[in-house]
């Protein structure tokens, strides 16, 4: 009987804790994106729509692994999507919820948010530590919010100029190291099919927007799109 109470109450208290994490992302962070054009919010994910979306979500950090690690499950990753809307025709009906409201995984450009310092109690940089009492929720969400100051929006930025975009998937590979992809990842080695593809779509948006005639090399400042 005392094992199964003491169960219980941690599971309360990792619900309580959970909680007051996404009250501390509600106040501080969702307050802050909505000012800047976010306007549909969930616990831990926001998105900014147009012509292209924006997603911010802060993912749990669960698994296997966790408690080895010595990580609570009040831990957590930031990650960022930026989807160009170039899906065209008939949505399946399982996939018009992912399709309006796309988590990163599910858009072109992604990229993981990661703490400037670490120490050697919490030496990935990709994750945001939480103590098993939550104390020091307040200070984690003001540091992402900071990171999201400093490096999402401009990300966000950037990346919505298709032209920028298109630059990025004819010459920029993807980097990684130890803990996984650093800046911007997502679309695949250059020329793979998975990059191929992405460049096929976005080059079709570019025209699109530009009203310019398919089949035809489209002249725009500083960039030349070929079919």
């Amino acid at each position: 009987m005392h094992s199964r109470v003491t169960k219980d109450s941690a599971v309360d208290q990792l619900a309580f804790y959970s909680r007051e994490v996404e009250k501390a992302v509600q106040k501080t962070v969702w307050a802050k994106l909505k000012a800047l054009g976010f306007t549909k919010f969930t616990g831990r994910t926001a998105w900014r729509f147009g012509d292209v979306t924006h997603v911010v979500e802060f993912q749990r950090f669960t698994g296997k692994r966790l408690d080895i690690l010595g990580y609570t499950r009040l831990s957590f990753f930031v990650n960022l999507g930026l989807r160009f809307q170039l899906m065209t025709g008939p949505v399946p009906l399982e996939d018009i919820c992912a399709h309006r409201l796309p988590k990163p995984s599910r858009c072109t450009f992604r990229k993981r948010l990661r703490r400037a310092l670490t120490d050697g109690k919490n030496p990935d940089p990709r994750i945001w530590s939480i103590e098993p009492n939550g104390s020091n929720i307040d200070l984690c969400i003001r540091q992402v919010l900071e990171l999201i100051e400093r490096e999402a929006l401009p990300w966000f930025g950037e990346l919505s100029d298709p032209f920028a975009a298109l630059r990025f998937l004819e010459t920029e590979e993807e980097r990684f190291d130890k803990f996984g992809p650093c800046g911007t990842w997502g679309v695949g080695r250059i020329g793979s099919p998975r990059r191929q593809n992405a460049l096929a779509s976005l080059r079709e948006f570019v025209l699109t927007q530009h009203s310019l005639s398919l089949g035809h090399g489209a002249q725009v400042p500083g960039h030349t799109i070929q079919f």
